[in-house]
C-alpha cells in the first residue's frame, strides 16, 4: 500500500476549513487490517480508474466533530476541494493510521489524485526523482525482515541501473512499521533532536545534583560541633547515622514530590505551546512510572518466544532477575568503588564515623537493590502473560 498528504478544504456542515487528508491506494485499511467502525472502507475497483470513483472515508475524530457524529452521513456527499465527495465510513475511534504525528482527519483513494492535490504535488506525483509516497506492506510468512531488506536493495539497484539520472543513489530503508510512527523522512533529524534535548537537560540535572551536594557538605560542615557534642552525650553511631539518613530521606521525597508538581504543571505548559498541526490528543505525554522497567518490558517478544519453546515460567523468571542482578552487581561495585573515593575527600568531616561505615554502605545497597529488583520483576511477571503462539506467529 502508499499514501501520501494533503491539506483539503472542507466546506460542507459549517464554516469551511483546512483538514489534512491522506490520499492512500485502495488496500491501504486491508493491508491495516483495519475495518470501519461504520459504513466500509475501499473496495479495490475504487482505486482503478482515475477520478471516477469520489468517495471518502471519516476520521472518527472528524465525524464527531464537525458531523455530530451523525450516523446517517453513511452515503451523503460533503465537499473536498469544491468537489462532491461519498461518505463510506468512519474508522474506529482508536485508529490513529500510520504515523503518530500529524494523524489524517480524511481518507481519499489515490485515485482521485487530480481533484485532491495540488498542482506543485500533481507535478511531483509524476516526478520519479521526488520523495512523495510512503509505502508499506506485510511480510510473506518465513520471510525475515533482513532478507525483505535485501530483496528490496536488490530492487532498488535495478531501477537505478534502469533510470540513472533520477534513481541515481537512491536506495529502499525497510524498517517495521512501530519505527515509523515519527515519519521515515524527518526521522533521523527528530531523533537528533531529542538526542540533544536530552543530553541538555542531563547536563542541567547534572548541575543541579551538584549543587545539592554543595548545599548538603555545607550544612555537614555547619553541623560539626552539634555531632561532636551529641557523640559526647552518649549517642550512638547508628543512631546518628539513622538520623541523617531519615533527614535525607524526607529532604528527597518532598523534593521528589515538588518535582512532579513541577513536571506536570510544565508539561501543561509546554503542550499549550505545540505546533498548529498537533492536536491535543496527538501524542501521549503523561508521567509514567514504567519507565524503570523499560528494559525488561522490550524482552517481551523474548519471553514469548522461550515460552513457546517449552521454557518454564519460574526458569524465565529466574533468567530475568539474574540479569537484574548481574547490572546491579556492576553498577554496586562501581558506585562503592566512587562513594569511598569521595568518602576518604570527606573524612575529615565525619566525626566519630569511618569513612566506610559498613551499615552505611550495606543500608544503601539493600536498598537500592530491592528497588532495581523490584522494578525487574513486576514488568517481568506481566510478560510471562504473553501468549506464545501470538509471539511466534508475529516474529
Amino acid at each position: 500500500m502508499a499514501q501520501t498528504f494533503a491539506p483539503l478544504n472542507l466546506s460542507t456542515s459549517g464554516e469551511p476549513e483546512q483538514v489534512f487528508g491522506a490520499i492512500v491506494s485502495g488496500n491501504y485499511f486491508a493491508v491495516l487490517g483495519v475495518k470501519a467502525a461504520l459504513g466500509r472502507t475501499f473496495l479495490p475497483e475504487e482505486d482503478k480508474v482515475d477520478g471516477k470513483y469520489p468517495v471518502v472515508v471519516l476520521s472518527h475524530r472528524l465525524w464527531n466533530r464537525r458531523f455530530g457524529a451523525d450516523r446517517n452521513l453513511i452515503g451523503k456527499e460533503i465537499s473536498l476541494n469544491r468537489q462532491n465527495f461519498t461518505v463510506l465510513g468512519v474508522t474506529p475511534r482508536v485508529f490513529r493510521g500510520t504515523f503518530a504525528i500529524g494523524r489524517a482527519d480524511l481518507f481519499v483513494p489515490m485515485a482521485m489524485h487530480d481533484q485532491v492535490l495540488s498542482d506543485f504535488a500533481l507535478q511531483q506525483l509524476h516526478n520519479r526523482r521526488a520523495l512523495l509516497m510512503n509505502v508499506f506492506g506485510r511480510l510473506r510468512p518465513g520471510v525475515g525482515l533482513e532478507k525483505a531488506r535485501a530483496a528490496m536493495k536488490t530492487v532498488a539497484r535495478q531501477l537505478e541501473l534502469a533510470y540513472p539520472k533520477e534513481n541515481e543513489a537512491r536506495s529502499v530503508s525497510l524498517m517495521p512499521l512501530l519505527e515509523t510512527l515519527i515519519d521515515p523522512n524527518v526521522r533521523g533529524d527528530a531523533l537528533l533532536a531529542g538526542g540533544m534535548m536530552m543530553g541538555v537537560v542531563s547536563l542541567v540535572l547534572l548541575v543541579a545534583c551538584a549543587n545539592v551536594a554543595n548545599l548538603l557538605l555545607a550544612r555537614a560542615a555547619a553541623r560539626q560541633r552539634e555531632i561532636a557534642l551529641r557523640l559526647s552525650l552518649g549517642a550512638s553511631k547508628i543512631r546518628l547515622v539513622r538520623q541523617l539518613l531519615t533527614e535525607s530521606l524526607v529532604m528527597a521525597l518532598l523534593a521528589g514530590l515538588l518535582g512532579l508538581l513541577l513536571a506536570g504543571w510544565g508539561r501543561d505548559l509546554l503542550w499549550t505551546m505545540r505546533p498548529p498541526f498537533l492536536d491535543a490528543d496527538a501524542l501521549q505525554i503523561a508521567l509514567d512510572g514504567r519507565v524503570m522497567s523499560y528494559t525488561v518490558a522490550q524482552r517481551t517478544q523474548e519471553i514469548g518466544i522461550r515460552l513457546a519453546l517449552g521454557a518454564q515460567a519460574g526458569d524465565v523468571l529466574k533468567l530475568i532477575l539474574g540479569h537484574a542482578c548481574a547490572i546491579l552487581a556492576v553498577g554496586g561495585l562501581l558506585g562503592l568503588a566512587g562513594g569511598l573515593m569521595v568518602a576518604r575527600m570527606l573524612a575529615n568531616l565525619l566525626y566519630g564515623i569511618g569513612s566506610a561505615d559498613p551499615l552505611s554502605l550495606a543500608g544503601t545497597i539493600v536498598v537500592l537493590g530491592a528497588a532495581a529488583l523490584l522494578a525487574s520483576y513486576l514488568p517481568a511477571r506481566r510478560a510471562l502473560r504473553v501468549n506464545p503462539v501470538e509471539t511466534l506467529r508475529w516474529e
